[in-house]
């Protein structure tokens, strides 16, 4: 797998974070990059998050997805980015 650009980095951790909030479209761009090996470790912290509601890394509560989307970006990239990391290190 070839290495990402930054703006492929972020466009990933956002569809990381949208997946993780149970906010997703069709087709989640991790998935359009053939990293689909990422899903596990998404379910796992996506049930974690109990709906949307709940951070999986501090544990906050959110009444709106898009704020968990916001704060999982914010607060917690470098977390996405390590679990992206991993299972990129894991499946080459």
């Amino acid at each position: 797998m070839a290495e990402l650009s930054p703006r492929e980095v972020d466009n990933v951790l956002r569809s990381m974070a949208r997946y993780i909030a149970g906010c997703r479209k069709r087709t989640s761009y991790w998935r359009r990059l053939s990293l689909s090996h990422l899903r596990k470790s998404l379910e796992a912290l996506r049930k974690l998050a109990r709906d949307g509601a709940r951070c999986p890394f501090c544990g906050m509560h959110f009444r709106k997805k898009s704020a968990l989307v916001s704060h999982l970006i914010r607060f917690h990239r470098y977390e996405l980015l390590e679990i992206l990391e991993r299972n990129k290190r894991r499946h080459l």
